[in-house]
């Protein structure tokens, strides 16, 4: 006699081998697909991080080409502004710059007459916005600023470039070389400089510069040191320069002297 159960169909499916192969076929796909979609962003950043540092490589070759072009002549306009604003600072009508290097410092020695009148010092500092570059005079002697102009900074227009006019560089006339200059919104004493309003940062950034070169100790004693030997011996004064006694002067003041020889 049969049995009921041998009668029923066999519901199992078989395992088909090529259903598997291709099962696992589909799996790698998948598995490379990922691993591509994953390298492929990591190797853009690459390429576009090599991109921005070519970019930034031309630029700055650009940079120092325009910079070793024009670097003498920017150089060559601040000593013809240099020289267009010393007799101001140093209240003179006009007088001679002859460029040393005092202390590791560029100096420009003024002369009028044949002597010493002064001397012009350039001074940098770190603004708010860049480098402000001034020069500065003292006296003869080396012992008071006389006057400061500022002749190159990229300041806020309207508010830290008023460093720049002479409401501004008029208060340092006149101030002892030993005093400390300190921007100050208000007070008095040596040292002390109103601040411009809106502008402090630029204003101390100037007091900043120029407490720089005052305080440096070598600087101060090869100036001084210069100084009293200018001082102490007086160029006579070329013909033609300013204070340069005329030909017909120098020849009025030397016949007496012949006609003395010849008694």
């Amino acid at each position: 006699m049969t049995s009921p159960e041998a009668n029923e169909p066999d519901n199992r499916e078989a395992t088909d081998p090529a259903m598997v192969v291709r099962s696992d076929e589909m799996a790698a796909v998948a598995r490379a697909t990922s691993e591509g979609a994953t390298a492929a962003p990591r190797g853009n950043y690459i390429a576009q991080a090599w991109l921005v540092l070519l970019l930034a490589l031309v630029f700055a070759s650009g940079l120092a080409a325009v910079q070793i072009t024009l670097g003498p002549l920017i150089a060559a306009n601040k000593i013809a502004e240099t020289r267009r604003l010393a007799p101001e600072l140093l209240g003179r009508d006009q007088v001679e710059l002859e460029q040393l290097e005092i202390g590791e410092r560029p100096v420009f020695r003024a002369t009028a007459a044949g002597e010493t009148a002064g001397w012009i010092v350039p001074v940098a500092g770190q603004g708010f916005a860049d480098t402000i570059e001034l020069i500065a005079a003292l006296d003869a002697r080396a012992q008071t600023l006389l006057g400061v102009r500022v002749i190159g900074q990229k300041e806020t227009p309207g508010l830290g470039d008023d460093i720049t006019k002479p409401d501004f560089t008029g208060r340092f006339a006149n101030t002892p070389a030993t005093a400390t200059l300190r921007a100050v919104k208000d007070g008095e004493g040596p040292g002390a400089i109103q601040a411009i309003t809106g502008a402090t940062i630029s204003s101390q950034a100037v007091c900043a510069a120029l407490n720089q070169m005052l305080a440096d100790a070598d600087f101060r004693a090869a100036l001084a040191e210069a100084a009293s030997a200018a001082v102490a011996q007086p160029q006579s004064a070329p013909p033609g320069s300013p204070g340069a006694p005329s030909p017909e002067a120098a020849a009025e003041s030397a016949a007496p002297a012949d006609k003395e020889g010849a008694r």
